[in-house]
């Protein structure tokens, strides 16, 4: 179903964390959360959601993210560049929005990498 927070293991490989999908000035912004206990969240760009531009108390989202487990991206990447993908241990984040490109976003050696694929027919 559609969801707006989502936990996977997005630093770590088996350490459990969190990622919200954040609404501000008519855009969804992802932010991925080493814990529960994280204040300073890391922001992975936004994307304008036509959904968010009612008033914050009536905002929902168009966008939505799911985990997406290694092996998903490892496909994504190769259906992306036709190339063999580096080795991929943790989850990443894909940011799914009606009519658009699908976003998959991961950390890798220490770098949060993007994967573009076409808006599904």
């Amino acid at each position: 179903g559609r969801s707006n927070v989502i936990s996977g293991d997005f630093f770590d490989k088996g350490v459990e964390a969190w990622a919200a999908l954040c609404a501000r000035d008519g855009r969804s912004v992802p932010l991925v959360f080493h814990d529960q206990e994280d204040r300073d969240p890391t922001a992975l760009g936004s994307i304008a959601d036509p959904v968010c531009r009612a008033t914050q108390a009536q905002c929902g989202f168009q966008a939505q993210i799911k985990a997406v487990p290694p092996d998903q991206i490892r496909l994504y990447d190769r259906e992306v560049s036709g190339l063999t993908p580096p080795p991929i241990e943790r989850q990443g984040i894909e940011i799914v929005q009606p009519g658009e490109p699908t976003v998959v976003r991961y950390l890798h050696d220490g770098v949060w990498l993007e994967l573009i694929r076409p808006p599904s027919q």
